[in-house]
């Protein structure tokens, strides 16, 4: 079980979603994979979880900047990736480590999600592996500006549990939700170090 002593000068919790409490990374993967084939381009795993946490627009629009590719359009691209993934949901589980947390922490303080998946497939995750009662609030990219790295989707987190950013403990597995983290001077359980 990952231990939280220590860590524990927090008054709230926040959690990713994606690689955090559900394995969703490589069906996540596989989805862009399709997208990525169709243009010939060789998105690579390592390059893939460099970015995880990055709104799927965001991660279109830097490929077809990378790649010069004029007739990339990225809103297509993110909407035949979420039909990529919806295909293949069935293979999302819940990341039991982090959710043992979740169910010892329950009714003791505030808990929220703060994803950089759009609502639709949030809550669809969400809901699908039973942990909506477990949360008193779910923050989507659909509900701030800027995704992470920003750090308005955890800011956004503690102000609607009514904590401090700095009293707030956030579990994360991607390097742009931890800079988000580490921007509002949050404390950070970096999840991939208890996974491996």
């Amino acid at each position: 079980m990952i231990d939280l002593p220590g860590k524990m000068g927090a008054s709230a919790l926040i959690f990713d979603l994606d690689g955090t409490l559900a394995d969703t990374m490589e069906v996540h993967y596989e989805a862009y994979k399709k997208v990525t084939d169709s243009f010939g381009i060789n998105f690579s795993r390592q390059l893939f979880y460099d970015w995880a946490g990055t709104p799927t627009i965001t991660t279109f629009e830097r490929l077809k900047e990378m790649y010069q590719l004029e007739d990339m359009d990225p809103i297509d691209c993110t909407l035949r990736k979420r039909e990529n993934f919806k295909t293949n949901f069935h293979l999302v589980s819940r990341i039991e480590p982090v959710f043992d947390i979740v169910r010892e922490w329950y009714g003791k303080l505030p808990m929220a999600i703060g994803t950089g998946s759009s609502r639709q497939m949030g809550m669809k995750t969400i809901e699908t592996l039973h942990m909506t009662p477990y949360f008193d609030h779910i923050v989507t990219v659909d509900d701030v500006s800027k995704g992470k790295p920003d750090p308005e989707t955890f800011e956004k987190c503690a102000r609607l549990m009514g904590v401090e950013n700095s009293e707030c403990l956030v579990f994360e597995d991607g390097e742009p939700g931890i800079v988000a983290a580490r921007a509002l001077n949050m404390k950070i359980v970096d999840v991939r170090e208890y996974l491996d």
